[in-house]
């Protein structure tokens, strides 16, 4: 139950608008919009942006090494309109495009446009009113969800229109609601970015940086109108099934670190279980084609041991309980790190995982399941010690919710899984 909402007064749209002057002493918003061969989507950005109600704004495309013209494009609207202004790098990814933006922008306020989405024209007016009504950090609305058989469907999962403090916005993230997690559908304070930067050379950077962002607001003004329209298409990052979805496994697990050394010690456990369908998914079906894959997927495998063990660390302390026999078994083995040792601290984890069980038979399975899917993805598939595993009672016990990935699946890295 989220039950941390502050309410305000219900506002009409309409009462909305009349409250709001349109003259040129109003705050500057700077509009970032990433650009990597978004031709065919791009001017309906544009479009949008520079259409917008709130006309104190500034359009900054940052072009990130296009070769479909999207650059010249993007050249054509900075001619024409003062506001908008281009940018032009080399192919760095997403996230480093994210970061040129912040570093041009000259905004009290920040707000992120992906090049194939585009917004209603009161989005900008609406949200600043709230955001400086209310007298918050960060405001957000709901969205449209655009596929592309035309179909079109409302995302306002965890939205009412009231006010909530960061605590709120960070539970609602954890719990993977879209408006939360999302970058697009926000205007944020300038202010919120000092000292921060999104991760270069990822992708699905909104899961990386979620829950900072949402844990450094104070208030956090909610809209459950719809007012940013997410394009759904094939090729788009938030579909693309390839070794980025490992992005979303590392983004996992430094948010559960994250949750850690800020004391939120009760949503450790959903960040976990979803670290654990996002790897246990991404090794199943991805597998390396080069020498920089092999050695990003070999650095996530060390990732996932190691967050497992400090897990299972935390799950002792947690009980209250100093006895552990598997460690007092091999005293060095546990200590070392986890890539020196992968297969023999990998039997070592599911020891301890089994004598938990066998400690604590009422254990939640689902948790458990969670340790076995990280144990199973990090052990070599025709292996004796994967056949040891399979054949135990406990593996019978959590089977099914082991190998059930169906949530990944239906739920793609930007959505939270």
């Amino acid at each position: 139950m989220m039950n941390d909402s502050v309410s305000f007064d219900a506002l009409d749209t309409m009462d909305i608008m009349d409250t709001m002057p349109g003259d040129k002493g109003e705050p500057l918003i700077s509009v970032i919009v990433p650009v990597y061969n978004a031709g065919k989507y791009l001017e309906k950005c544009i479009g949008s942006v520079l259409g917008q109600s709130y006309e104190h704004l500034e359009l900054i495309l940052v072009n990130d090494g296009s070769t479909d013209g999207s650059g010249e494009l993007c050249g054509s609207y900075a001619e024409r309109d003062g506001r908008v202004r281009l940018i032009d790098q080399g192919h760095q990814g997403v996230s480093s495009a994210r970061n040129t933006g912040l570093a041009a922008a000259r905004g009290e306020y920040i707000a992120f446009v992906d090049s194939d989405d585009w917004i209603e024209a009161e989005m900008l007016a609406m949200l600043r009113f709230l955001l400086e009504d209310a007298g918050a950090d960060m405001a957000v609305c709901a969205c449209y969800e655009e596929r592309a058989d035309g179909g079109q469907s409302l995302i306002d999962v965890g939205l009412e229109e009231n006010v909530i403090d960061g605590r709120g916005a960070l539970e609602r993230v954890v719990h993977g609601c879209l408006p939360f997690i999302a970058l697009w559908n926000k205007l944020y304070r300038r202010s919120l970015f000092k000292g921060f930067a999104f991760p270069p050379g990822r992708i699905h950077e909104d899961v990386f940086a979620a829950h900072e962002l949402a844990f450094r607001c104070r208030k956090v003004a909610c809209l459950p109108d719809a007012l940013y329209h997410y394009v759904r298409h094939v090729g788009s990052i938030s579909t693309t099934t390839d070794m980025h979805y490992l992005d979303t496994v590392a983004a996992y697990c430094g948010r559960y670190r994250f949750l850690r050394e800020q004391g939120f010690s009760e949503w450790r456990r959903i960040t976990y279980h979803a670290f654990s369908l996002t790897y246990g998914f991404a090794r199943k079906e991805f597998f390396a084609g080069n020498r920089e894959e092999e050695d990003y997927l070999h650095s996530i495998d060390v990732m996932a041991g190691e967050l497992l063990r400090e897990r299972q660390e935390e799950r002792k302390t947690e009980r209250g309980s100093d006895n552990d026999s598997v460690c007092a078994s091999s005293p060095a083995l546990h200590k070392l790190p986890f890539e020196k040792t992968r297969l023999p601290d990998a039997m070592m984890l599911w020891k301890r995982t089994e004598a938990y069980y066998q400690e604590r038979p009422d254990a939640e399975l689902q948790e458990l399941a969670d340790d076995t899917r990280i144990i199973m993805a990090l052990l070599p598939t025709s292996s004796p010690e994967r056949e040891l595993v399979m054949g135990s009672g406990l593996y019978g016990r959590v089977k099914n919710l082991v190998e059930d990935l169906s949530y990944c699946l239906s739920h793609p890295p930007a959505s939270g899984c």
